[in-house]
C-alpha cells in the first residue's frame, strides 16, 4: 500500500459520513467545565452518494440526528459532475482533512467509473487505475478535481477508495479494491493472479 501523501500530495482522512457530536449535556469537571462545541440543533450526518448507474455525486444530510432519515442537498441535483477519466464516479467517500487541515478541509474521493459507458466485466479487466479527488473548505463548494493514478498496468481496476489519517505517521493511508493480472496477460483476458 502506498502512502497517500506521496500519491496525492493532498490531505485526506476517511469516512463515508461525517457525524457531529451528539452529547447534549454539559459535564462539570470542577475548575473547567466543558462547553458545547456547536448548537445542538445542528447535529447530524452528511453523506456522499451515487445513485444506481448515475455517474455523479449527490450529498444528503440527515434530518436531525437520525442517520436513517435523509434529505438531498442542492435541490437533489448532483454536487459533482466529473470531467476527467471515464466521466463518472462511484463509491464516493467524504474524507476529513488530517493534521493541519483537520476541521479546515474535506475531500471527496471516489472510483473512476461510468458504468453506462462499459460493462462490469470490462470495468474489472480494463478499468481506471485512478482515484478521483475533490476538495472543499466548507463542504458546499467542491473544487480541484483530479484523477490520481495509484496502480500499474497489472491492475484491472481501482474501486471503492477510502482513506484515513495516521497521526503517528503524519500521513494518509489509502486503500482500495483491485484485481491483478499476470504481466504475461497485458490484455487481462485470463484469470486474475494472486494478490500483490
Amino acid at each position: 500500500m502506498r502512502s497517500f501523501a506521496s500519491l496525492l500530495s493532498a490531505a485526506l482522512a476517511a469516512t463515508s459520513a461525517l457525524a457531529s457530536p451528539v452529547a447534549q449535556t454539559v459535564v462539570d469537571l470542577g475548575s473547567s467545565a466543558l462547553e458545547r462545541r456547536a448548537d445542538p440543533s445542528l447535529v447530524g450526518y452528511l453523506g456522499a452518494f451515487f445513485l444506481v448507474d448515475d455517474p455523479f455525486v449527490y450529498l444528503y444530510v440527515s434530518i436531525g440526528n437520525d442517520a436513517t432519515a435523509l434529505r438531498p442537498l442542492n435541490a437533489g441535483a448532483p454536487v459533482i459532475r466529473p470531467t476527467q477519466g471515464t466521466g463518472g464516479v462511484r463509491d464516493p467517500a467524504i474524507v476529513e482533512g488530517g493534521g493541519a487541515d483537520k476541521g479546515k478541509k474535506w475531500y471527496i474521493i471516489g472510483t473512476d467509473l461510468d458504468i453506462g459507458k462499459t460493462d462490469w466485466d470490462a470495468a474489472q479487466r480494463q478499468g481506471s487505475k485512478g482515484i478521483f479527488v475533490w476538495e472543499s473548505t466548507d463542504l458546499i463548494k467542491w473544487t480541484g478535481e483530479r484523477l490520481v493514478v495509484v496502480e500499474d498496468d497489472t491492475a484491472g481496476m481501482v474501486w471503492a477508495p477510502e482513506a484515513i489519517w495516521d497521526p503517528a505517521q503524519g500521513q494518509y493511508l489509502v486503500h482500495w479494491a483491485s484485481k491483478f493480472y499476470p504481466s504475461s496477460d497485458p490484455a487481462h483476458t485470463g484469470d486474475p493472479g494472486p494478490i500483490k
